[in-house]
């Protein structure tokens, strides 16, 4: 299957798109029929010099949190995000 169409078989848990609670990025809130919610996320925040942010986030990479397992996966691709999203929509 086509990534394109891969992403918006996954585009449907979409339920909020919104500014990280700090610095610059994005973060995406899905929720699956089961009830589970996943946290996609990338931001970088410099504080007084120094940059931190989400896994990855230096290198313009994703990090997912994942509600139930209480999993953190970062340095992602949006290919592994939807890798992820995917296998998760299917449990």
């Amino acid at each position: 299957m086509k990534f394109r169409q891969r992403k918006k078989n996954v585009r449907k848990f979409l339920v909020k798109k919104k500014k990280p609670w700090a610095g610059k990025g994005v973060q995406y809130i899905y929720q699956f029929n089961d009830g589970n919610i996943v946290s996609v996320l990338k931001f970088e925040v410099n504080v007084g010099g120094t940059i931190w942010g989400s896994y990855g986030a230096n290198l313009g990479l994703y990090e997912l949190a994942d509600i139930r397992e209480g999993d953190v996966l970062g340095y992602l691709t949006k290919k592994d995000v939807v890798k992820h999203l995917e296998r998760i929509s299917k449990r």
